[in-house]
């Protein structure tokens, strides 16, 4: 055996340190090849992941259109109004801060605690809503005391004012704070948690035409959320003003003339069918929904007997009274069964079949024409001419005026 020939060991050695090297080489070339990929193929898409990780796209509401009447006053606008938040990133001791809150606003720490509950799919960067629209006193007290108050926020933002309260309310309707499952529908693409949307009346009715645009504002936030300073903004839009056929004086005479009872009314200009006055007696005051509703409120609304929440002049069957006279002296009039002369005296009371039926005169209108029943609303008179005219012929008139269809 040659004296300087390779022994095995060392040839074994030479072959596993030549696998190292062929490996380390791979391995160099693949991370090479990973880092070339995310810094060169993949820059501008984890530069984008990157700048969404420390900014934030927070919506700003648009006030909604105002509404006006005939003649441009204004019937339902806006007001800024103070709202108490949370930046949950920021609250330490949730139950802590909440039962200091409690102290300010008048509420109890459990309600505030439901509240902030109920606005949990809020995303993460979005404040929650606690208290909606408090008084400048409740927002100097909050001021003076927020370095004990970690996490809170107070927001300026629109709010619905419904400057004459019950007056139209039906008509104008109410808003509220979009749902979750709102939020799921197509209508509401555009829409984020924490918008308010018309939820009844002509609020929702109008809603795409008075919601306006929301803008936004950029914000650079640090790893908790936390807003830093703003990037940019850009302002919301303001929705678009509608403008009704309602008179603002005649529907508030109308709403007074009502007092405390229940019943609907419905003033028209007789040539083209405009809406002049809509009035359902009860009714709720807006702003209640457009704050935040409370439980008491909500309760107290829907257990009144007289039915507030129902707008009685659209829904609801009621006899139609002495109105349904005109049909009845038209139907007569067109079968021939009367003329304007046609003279009936009325006692105060008519006897059908063996049932007396009475006037609401009960001394009677004596002898009576059309005019004179109209005028005065004698019910013998009407009594009379709708057994002569047939109950065939007042349904024909009845559809020919167009009752019994939208």
């Amino acid at each position: 055996m040659a004296l300087n020939s390779p022994q095995p060991d060392d040839i074994s050695r030479k072959a596993r340190f030549n696998c190292l090297i062929v490996v380390a080489i791979i391995f160099f070339t693949i991370l090479g090849l990973r880092l070339w990929t995310l810094q060169v193929i993949y820059a501008d898409q984890y530069q984008l992941l990157s700048q969404k990780n420390r900014t934030r796209y927070i919506p700003i509401a648009a006030p909604r259109g105002s509404i006006y009447d005939r003649d441009g006053l204004q019937l339902v606008d806006n007001r800024p109004s103070f709202t108490v938040s949370v930046l949950r990133q920021e609250v330490i001791d949730k139950q802590s801060l909440l039962q200091h809150l409690s102290k300010y606003l008048d509420s109890d720490w459990k309600t505030l605690e439901a509240g902030w509950n109920k606005h949990s799919y809020y995303p993460q960067y979005r404040p929650i809503p606690l208290k909606r629209d408090i008084t400048r006193d409740t927002l100097e007290k909050l001021a003076e005391n927020s370095v004990n108050l970690p996490g809170m926020l107070i927001e300026v933002q629109p709010m619905r004012a419904y400057p004459y309260r019950e007056a139209a309310a039906h008509l104008f309707g109410h808003i509220g704070a979009i749902t979750p499952n709102e939020l799921t529908m197509p209508k509401y693409n555009n829409y984020h948690a924490g918008d308010f949307i018309g939820k009844s009346g002509l609020e929702k009715h109008l809603e795409s035409y008075l919601k306006g645009i929301a803008g936004e504002k950029l914000v650079e936030v640090d790893v908790k959320g936390k807003q830093l300073r703003q990037l940019q903004i850009q302002s919301p839009t303001p929705g678009n003003n509608a403008y009704l056929t309602l008179q603002r004086a005649l529907q508030l005479r109308t709403e007074q003339a009502f007092g405390d009872h229940a019943g609907a009314a419905v003033v028209l200009n007789v040539n083209n069918g405009d809406i002049l006055a809509m009035v359902s007696r009860p009714a709720f005051d807006p702003e209640l929904f457009a704050r935040g509703i409370t439980s008491a409120e909500w309760n107290a609304l829907i257990s009144n007997p007289s039915h507030p929440l129902q707008d009685k002049s659209i829904s609801g069957q009621y006899p139609p009274g002495s109105t349904y006279k005109m049909v009845t002296a038209l139907a007569a009039l067109q079968a021939g069964v009367i003329t304007p002369n046609t003279i009936i005296d009325c006692e105060g009371r008519t006897t059908v079949g063996n049932r007396d039926f009475r006037c609401w005169k009960k001394t009677g209108h004596k002898a009576t024409n059309l005019k004179k029943a109209l005028r005065e609303s004698c019910d013998v008179w009407f009594y009379e001419v709708a057994l002569m005219v047939g109950i065939e012929k007042m349904s024909d008139m009845a559809r020919q005026l167009g009752l019994g269809r939208t």
